[in-house]
């Protein structure tokens, strides 16, 4: 019998004959429920999932953020709707900031952003990475690209670039990189593992309405 729920990783209730899950309400039958695969996690017409996510799904960190990642791209139509989501629960000082969250610290690295930003893109959000001191390693997310900061070096990451997204789950705060590299890593010092799943959404969905014709991207 299936424990999480394969629509958003959730654990699952008994009620009668039935499974509930409390966290997307979805419903299943029990004695149908075994056939549910964890790989439906991920919509297979955005995603190819090329590991084991079962696995991932034992392990609590991996598995709250899968489940939030989830629960992000199926309950919000449009990364707009992703970023009001955000806006919501970053309310409490995770390293994170938006415009009307902690929006002076985007101000305040200003001067280190604007010579990689193109003319008109839109900061969406500022994750501070940093171990000691803030602003001196931190990443943003915006409307065009994931660009990172780190020292005197810059990378970016455009969204039509975006063709796999590695999960690293040896430490207890699992890190994704973006076309699998070390320097290029969605992960945080401070945010939680519901943040860091809904950052994951929102970066997947404005890949896919950056491109509607994209292929797939590979979850390895």
């Amino acid at each position: 019998m299936l424990k999480k729920c394969p629509s958003c990783g959730g654990e699952l209730e008994k009620k009668r004959e039935k499974l509930i899950c409390p966290y997307c309400n979805s419903t299943y039958d029990v004695e149908k429920s075994d056939k549910k695969s964890s790989k439906e996690l991920l919509d297979p017409d955005l995603f190819f999932v090329d590991v084991d996510l079962n696995r991932l799904m034992e392990k609590k960190c991996t598995s709250e953020v899968m489940r939030a990642w989830k629960y992000c791209m199926d309950e919000n139509e449009t990364s707009k709707d992703v970023e009001e989501y955000l806006r919501k629960i970053t309310q409490k000082d995770d390293g994170t900031a938006m415009k009307d969250v902690r929006g002076e610290r985007i101000e305040n690295l200003r001067g280190r952003m604007d010579s990689e930003l193109e003319s008109g893109e839109r900061v969406i959000m500022l994750i501070d990475t940093t171990l000691f001191g803030k602003g001196k390693d931190f990443y943003v997310i915006t409307d065009r690209a994931v660009r990172f900061f780190k020292k005197k070096k810059s990378m970016t990451v455009k969204f039509d670039d975006i063709i796999a997204i590695k999960i690293n789950d040896s430490l207890n705060l699992p890190s994704f990189y973006l076309n699998e590299s070390y320097e290029t890593s969605i992960s945080s010092v401070a945010n939680s593992y519901q943040t860091l799943g809904a950052m994951l959404a929102l970066i997947t969905r404005l890949a896919f309405e950056y491109n509607e014709d994209r292929s797939r991207i590979r979850i390895i």
